[in-house]
């Protein structure tokens, strides 16, 4: 197989130009099937709303809860920014607990020791404070991430990092965590001030630290920020950086092969010479709208791992998302798009062998901060996170991916109690289907997802996916065809003519065909395209065609259930995510004032509500502080260090400078208590009110939900919906209880 198949094929829209997609209607019937009598096992972890937790501050206590009360991780990779703080290994050890004494923290240890979650516990990207660093006191810039040569630079001492990691490890053991990981690296492909060895080296002394501690200890890395990207070389580094990569002979590899399989080497051959460096699982992020890329991961991993004999790895993408590089923010990413992507990506990582993931759910970047100025401070920016402005104040509005997880857990149970059924359809569709049985045969739940990129991301979707497609049903030298036609087409604009019989029909039809969109009658432009074809190779492809464009139009669904065991009077409750439904992006899009381009509106009802949220907590924190500083102060003393404040502020100056300058040594005290209980106070009321707005019936998936009756017949029910492009919907078909029943 070419080594075409292990590439992103993100770039390919280019050929696009000359193949652009049509949008035809077939008008034909997705066929769904389902035998409620054969069950495959539990419901896997992988379905879990898992998470990674980019940081814990208290903007989390109302995220987390939520969260928590509505889904159910089984796991939560926690990245920690303690150790890059601290002056010494004991001052460690006192920011350490005073991280585990924090509101948030608590709360999500609480959780964890209570539903027995894995907690895969990572220091930040960079970590290296220092005192413990090589290169102590560099802060000349590593990336373009904010990262510092200090904090990307190898460990001074190996083993005084493995006893770091120990200690952190233990405080977590300590405190009730009984499924315990570790994770090393965050995309130090790109980052690591280094050569690829001394990372490795790093991951080992961790990895060993881990394991003397308690071999249950989960382990892994290195967290590439792709399966298949390779060590930037020195050209890719700020200057200072550069310098050094230079100075030391280049950190690229030679061999041009990649981190990950590099990582898997080191820990097969290297080492300490006598075993093996532990390893327990294999980490890399994934971004892009194609959901195969998971299932190409996996086996081109899998085959890493079987060359050097490693078995029984687990597979952890984490810090993934429909998004894709560049434009960051993506405002797709607050749209029902990333809905209708997340289950289907789910469902590829189950059947390509992937046992455990963590979406991203609390990630921030300083590149938000220019689109929120630009938006009178809309709350929607398109970031990672699930949350609009992943949680913190300004935000917290639960987005359109939220809910999506949400139908995935009602689907699963919160503790993944049911029993996975296997829909049977046409493979090659933008339509998939995931169902599940009660343990006790009581109801079944049948979700459905539409998912269609948009916009840039359409055209690189459908050649990679028609790729991936040509590749699963044994069209190799098809797919070779086409990748050829690509690139011939990038160089010359133009595609040859030349080849065999078969190849000229092929690519004939494709060019003819793929013209089509946009024609008053693309149906009868499609079938003009594919007259006289007569190889099966081309009427099979024409077949994958028709069916993934298709997806550009509502499908009408029938959904077959047999072998059911309920009564002929049954119920059917459902749920619903798209353009419309559980969708806080195109509620506030609908009602904003003043039309703009932005996706997802502009001041409309949601902007409103939370700007008026946020008023309302601020007034009710200033009365708190005030009310605070008249007990400690009196009213005259109170009001003039208000007074002061304020001044100070409006100069620019930042809140802890300005206490200093505007009260005495024995005031200042007191006056911090003051500002606590302020933020404290406003937080409450914040959230208070979001939480308000994040169960309005636009915004809540509780809004869509729907009741009727269905008649079940010899144990067959029948299941029809037309569904929307980038949509989700959730069908709970159960005893007849009432049409109020709950799930």
């Amino acid at each position: 197989m070419r080594d075409f198949m292990r590439k992103s094929l993100v770039n390919v829209f280019i050929v696009m130009l000359l193949l652009c997609a049509p949008v035809l209607a077939f008008g034909s019937v997705t066929k769904i099937t389902i035998d409620a009598s054969k069950t495959y096992g539990p419901v896997p972890e992988v379905f879990a709303s898992s998470i990674w937790l980019h940081h814990l501050d208290n903007n989390d206590i109302y995220t987390l809860t939520k969260l928590f009360r509505e889904n159910r991780p089984r796991d939560i990779r926690l990245s920690m920014s303690v150790l890059q703080i601290s002056k010494s290994f004991e001052d460690y050890k006192k920011l350490l607990k005073k991280y585990f004494d924090g509101r948030p923290t608590k709360l999500l240890m609480g959780k964890v020791n209570k539903y027995n979650i894995r907690l895969i516990v990572d220091f930040d990207a960079c970590p290296m404070p220092a005192w413990l660093s090589s290169r102590p006191g560099n802060m000349q810039p590593a990336s373009g991430w904010g990262y510092s040569i200090q904090t990307c630079s190898p460990p001074k001492d190996f083993k005084l990092w493995g006893k770091v990691v120990m200690y952190t490890l233990k405080a977590f053991s300590d405190r009730g965590v009984k499924s315990l990981g570790l994770n090393v690296g965050h995309e130090q492909e790109r980052e690591w001030v280094g050569d690829e060895k001394s990372f490795f080296k790093f991951y080992e002394y961790a990895a060993r630290a881990a394991k003397r501690l308690d071999g249950n200890i989960k382990v892994g890395g290195p967290g590439a920020s792709g399966w298949d990207v390779k060590r930037l070389g020195c050209s890719g580094y700020p200057a200072a950086a550069k310098k050094i990569c230079k100075q030391e002979g280049g950190w690229s590899d030679p061999e041009g092969e990649t981190f990950i399989k590099n990582f898997i080497d080191y820990v097969a051959t290297n080492g300490d010479g006598t075993t093996r460096v532990p390893l327990d699982f294999i980490n890399w992020h994934s971004f892009g709208p194609s959901t195969a890329t998971f299932k190409t991961n996996a086996s081109v991993i899998r085959g890493w791992l079987k060359e050097k004999g490693i078995e029984g790895i687990y597979f952890f993408p984490s810090d993934w998302s429909g998004w894709s590089w560049p434009p960051y923010p993506s405002d797709s990413i607050d749209t029902e798009e990333l809905a209708s992507y997340i289950p289907q990506a789910l469902q590829v990582m189950w059947d390509s062998g992937i046992k455990w993931q963590g979406h991203d759910f609390n990630v921030y970047s300083s590149l938000e901060q220019e689109v929120i100025d630009r938006r009178n401070g809309s709350t929607f920016i398109g970031d990672w996170g699930l949350f609009t402005r992943h949680g913190a104040m300004g935000g917290g509005i639960i987005k359109p991916g939220y809910n999506a997880f949400r139908l995935v857990s009602l689907m699963a149970g919160l503790d993944n109690e049911r029993k996975m059924l296997r829909p049977k359809m046409f493979s090659y569709d933008r339509v998939k289907a995931l169902s599940t049985l009660d343990v006790d045969g009581s109801a079944v739940y049948v979700l459905l997802s539409n998912n269609l990129a948009t916009g840039k991301k359409f055209l690189p979707l459908f050649a990679a996916e028609l790729t991936d497609f040509m590749m699963e049903s044994g069209l190799e030298t098809e797919a070779d065809w086409f990748h050829d036609a690509i690139k011939e087409y990038r160089k010359t604009k133009t595609v040859s003519s030349q080849g065999s019989a078969q190849k000229k029909e092929l690519l004939r039809y494709l060019g003819k065909s793929l013209k089509c969109r946009g024609r008053e009658n693309p149906e009868t432009c499609e079938k003009d395209a594919a007259r006289g074809l007569k190889y099966p190779a081309t009427l099979k492809i024409r077949e994958i065609v028709s069916t993934l464009i298709n997806a550009q139009k509502p499908r009408d669904i029938r959904v077959d259930i047999k072998n059911l065991g309920l009564s002929a009077k049954a119920t059917l409750v459902s749920y619903t995510i798209d353009n419309v439904s559980s969708n806080a992006c195109s509620y506030n899009k609908r009602t904003e004032p003043k039309k703009t381009s932005a996706p997802c509106g502009i001041d409309g009802a949601v902007d409103k509500k939370v700007k008026a949220a946020a008023k309302v907590a601020s007034l009710k924190g200033q009365r708190a502080a005030k009310e605070e500083l008249v007990k400690q102060f009196g009213p005259a003393e109170a009001g003039a260090i208000l007074r002061r404040v304020k001044e100070c502020k409006q100069g620019g100056a930042g809140m802890k400078e300005c206490i200093e300058k505007s009260s005495s040594e024995g005031q200042s005290k007191g006056i911090r208590a003051s500002l606590r209980r302020s933020i404290d106070v406003r937080g409450k009321e914040y959230y208070r009110r979001i939480d308000a707005i994040n169960n309005l019936p636009e915004i809540s998936i509780d809004g869509s939900r729907r009741v009727e009756k269905i008649y079940v017949t010899d144990g067959h029910a029948e299941i029809k919906v037309r569904l929307k492009p980038n949509s989700v919907v959730l069908f709970i078909l159960k005893k007849n209880t009432g049409v109020n029943a709950k799930p």
